[in-house]
């Protein structure tokens, strides 16, 4: 059963990862697992898939959606190339709130890609087993903010 969660245990590095999928479809066609994410939120500006997906702020969903894929095929599931999100976007033009959201929802196909997956794990377990401290990724918010608080204390010093 899925409904705990879904979980791998990786020998070669000894990681456990594990998620929660918010849904799995089962494709009558192909015998396939089809992966879903809900997605809700709020915006005036219209949802397609090429908006929707090229989105800045989304590409961290995309992700999560390969890991899943990726987690389920390593758990022997024959999971389909094709994911997708299933965003509720709350209706703004309303005259009234009236303690009741309108939503409408847009079914969103993503191309699930995990060949990026093994060798980024692979980079994770180097990193966490490395007897050196990295260096700072300039890209990287908390190093931004690692960085700002030692300067605080070193002008407070």
């Amino acid at each position: 059963s899925l409904s705990g969660g879904i979980e791998y245990h990786d020998k070669e590095t000894n990681i456990i990862f594990s998620g929660g999928v918010d849904d799995i479809w089962y494709d009558l066609d192909t015998k396939q697992l089809v992966v879903i994410d809900y997605k809700a939120q709020s915006t005036s500006k219209a949802i397609n898939e090429h908006t929707y997906l090229n989105n800045i702020y989304h590409q961290g969903y995309k992700m999560q959606l390969d890991f899943y894929a990726f987690v389920l095929r390593k758990m022997g599931f024959d999971v389909s190339n094709k994911g997708y999100f299933l965003v509720c976007n709350a209706d703004k033009s309303l005259e009234n709130f009236n303690n009741s959201l309108q939503f409408d929802t847009h079914l969103i196909e993503y191309e699930v890609q995990t060949d990026w997956i093994a060798p980024k794990i692979t980079e994770m377990k180097d990193l966490l087993d490395c007897e050196t401290i990295p260096d700072r990724n300039p890209y990287c918010e908390n190093c931004a903010h690692i960085e700002a608080a030692n300067e605080l204390i070193s002008e407070e010093s």
